[in-house]
């Protein structure tokens, strides 16, 4: 059986500056949560295969490794994997990635803080519905 770590944030992002952000804008929404961090997406790819799954997953597109575009893609097609909520975090406002994304499993897309406050109230709003509003799974049965 393939468990959940609850309120865990898997952060997949490369920029310390854009984390340290992100982090501290998710810490202002009073939600209990862990973090972790990944740099590269093939050690995250790694630590999903090894542990239990993380509640929420926030995915930089612009990774200088594996691109977000080929992990997203991963996450969503993997057998246990695939119930994660993905959430986009990036800068990218272009049409084709936005619809690459939805297309391919994202549960939601987010753009990094061209404005501060639309961006701060956006992972509010995000940790309101992820952690307050929602059932996420607690557990998986393996077929």
């Amino acid at each position: 059986m393939q468990t959940t770590e609850k309120n865990v944030i898997l952060v997949i992002e490369d920029s310390a500056e854009d984390f340290e952000t992100i982090e501290w804008m998710l810490r202002k929404t009073g939600h209990d949560f862990a973090l972790k961090r990944f740099e590269f997406s093939s050690d995250a790819l790694d630590y999903l295969k090894n542990n239990p799954l993380p509640s929420l997953i926030l995915l930089d597109l612009n990774l200088n490794e594996t691109g977000g575009h080929e992990t997203l893609k991963i996450v969503k097609t993997g057998e246990k994997t695939c119930i994660i909520p993905v959430i986009v975090v990036t800068t990218s406002t272009a049409p084709k990635d936005i619809e690459f994304c939805y297309r391919n499993g994202a549960a939601g897309y987010i753009n990094k803080p061209v404005n501060f406050d639309k961006f701060s109230k956006s992972l509010h709003i995000l940790m309101d519905y992820w952690f307050e509003a929602v059932v996420l799974p607690d557990s998986i049965p393996e077929f």
